[in-house]
This record gives structure tokens, sequence and C-alpha cells, in this order.
């Protein structure tokens, strides 16, 4: 009887403990197994940190405090990986809609976001994002994070945002709107092997097969993997 009892105080006290277990706790646990691509048990862990109602108290000292909307970005994330793409884009939508100002994750999210409406053929939908994204890489609303994100990265970030959305442009066949930001991503990045790929595409469909073979064999000399058999079809007869 007394290790019945004994049994049942330890099952009383782990389920306890649980339920007392911080945001972070379970945002730590889910983005180890993130990391170790246990997408499964990420997300586990990541619905336990959004269920659960605390924050520890070293949260609020950090400068990237874990907030509800990082924690929304990583579950659309996990999801995003697993391609569930509908349930990826509602917690992406949840993560940018509760995010009061610009950080690093509301541009991650809205990055991502656009990459998965273009997955659903939402094209158009997709292109919004990227304007907005665009526009707002001189906001100085943006917070601490974000500016010293894009003080390191904005270049190769802006250059990547006029690529995507020259993809975005290519697939509803609106080919010189999409050269005119492959021109934009290249002014950025010069060695963007995709924006080459996007141009040489542009070209192609424009009628310019010479100058559009060109920048596809640009694009493989820096290593993209996407364009040998793009270029056997359109290249070598």
């Amino acid at each position: 009887m007394k290790k019945i009892i004994f049994v049942l105080a330890l099952c009383y006290s782990f389920i306890a403990n649980s339920q007392n277990q911080t945001k972070n706790y379970y945002f730590d646990l889910g983005e180890e197994f993130l990391s170790k691509r246990d997408y499964v048990n990420a997300l586990n862990n990541f619905d336990l940190a959004i269920k659960s109602k605390s924050f520890s108290k070293e949260n609020q000292n950090l400068n990237y405090p874990l907030t509800n909307s990082k924690l929304y970005y990583f579950k659309g994330f996990t999801l995003f990986k697993t391609n569930k793409y509908s349930e990826a884009l509602e917690y992406y939508n949840l993560s940018i809609s509760s995010m009061n100002t610009k950080e690093y994750y509301w541009n991650q999210a809205l990055q991502e976001r656009a990459m998965l409406k273009c997955q659903l053929n939402h094209f158009d939908s997709a292109i919004e994002d990227l304007n907005t994204i665009i526009n707002s890489y001189n906001d100085s609303k943006a917070n601490y994070g974000l500016q010293i994100f894009l003080k390191l990265n904005k270049p190769a970030e802006i250059s990547r945002a006029y690529c995507l959305r020259a993809f975005a442009k290519i697939k509803i066949n609106q080919f010189e709107a999409a050269y005119e930001d492959v021109d934009l991503a290249l002014s950025y990045n010069h060695e963007n092997s995709e924006a080459y790929l996007y141009g040489g595409l542009c070209m192609l469909n424009t009628g310019e097969k010479d100058k559009g073979c060109l920048k596809l064999i640009i694009a493989e000399s820096l290593g993209n993997q996407e364009v040998k058999p793009i270029f056997e079809k359109y290249c070598t007869n």
C-alpha cells in the first residue's frame, strides 16, 4: 500500500512539474529536436510551449526574448519542413499577425510564407508579401534584432527577396517585370545564381535565346543545380 501511494505521489509530482514548465523550457527542447530533424518531437514540444502559461524570468532580459509570435513561427517552419503546407500557412499567419514590431522572425515568417504561397500556386499573394519585405528594409521601426541582422546580411537578404519575387512573376508570365527584379537582385549580390537562372528563363520566354542560355551558363558556373535540364531543353538544339 505504501509503495502504491509512493508511486502515485511520484506521478502527481511529475504531472505537476510538467504543467509548471515554462514556455522557454519546451521551446528549447523543441529547438533541439528540430536541429536533429526530429520533427514529430519538435512539434510536440512547440505545442507544449504554446499551451504553457508562463515565460521564464530570465526571458525578459534577453536581447531576443521568446514570444508567442516566435513560437508560432517555429511551429510554422517545422510544419513547412514536413510538407504540411496548409497548417504551416496558418501558423505563419498567426506569427505575423501577433507581432507588435518588425522583428527578425517577422521578416523570416514573411519570406517563408511567400515561399509557401509559391508552393501553393498563390503567386499574387506571394508577391504582396515580398513587396512588404522589400519595402521594410529601410524602415526605422524595425526592432534591434532585425536591425542587427540586416546590418550584417542586408545585401544578400534584399537580393534574395527580389529573386523570389522574380520567380513568382515568371510563374504568372510577367517576364519583363521579373527581369527588372533579376537586375535588382544582382545589383545587391552579383553572385546570386538563382537570379541568373531566372534571368535566363525570362530571356528564353521573350525570344532572346542566346542571352538566356548565357545566363544559364553563368548560373551553373556559380553552382546552381537546377540549370542542367533547362539548358538541355532550350539551349542544345
